[in-house]
């Protein structure tokens, strides 16, 4: 286990791309590919990203889950919402409490498709 603090800076390979964490804070469990994270964090994969306070990566579910204060931007859209996730092998992004898409607020959790840039309504 690595206790990161301060100014850190984790990559490791999430599926066909780079998954990388920074943040105030974060352990990493080598063996169990897992990171968990909290304090400024941002989690980039490509050209998106989520901000949030919290971070938690499973590799063997090939899923982060974000929590606090989160936002995620790509190319084409900025959802904010209390909490989410994001699964690097069906590339959906999830979204839970008081979502907004593009500074309108949506009624429900959403699904955001990475691949096709389409929002449903879960």
């Amino acid at each position: 286990v690595y206790d990161l603090q301060g100014n850190v800076f984790v990559q490791f390979p999430a599926h066909d791309t780079t998954l990388t964490i920074t943040g105030d804070a974060t352990k990493v469990y080598l063996y169990a590919m897992e990171v968990h994270g909290q304090g400024n964090i941002r989690l980039s994969f490509g050209d998106m990203s989520f901000a949030c306070d919290k971070v938690d990566v499973y590799h063997s579910g090939r899923t982060a889950y974000v929590n606090g204060n989160l936002v995620f931007n790509d190319n084409s859209n900025k959802i904010t919402a209390d909490s989410g996730s994001y699964c690097w092998k069906t590339k959906i992004a999830a979204f839970h409490g008081n979502v907004t898409v593009n500074g309108q607020p949506h009624d429900g959790d959403v699904a955001y498709n990475v691949i096709e840039k389409r929002i449903t309504a879960q």
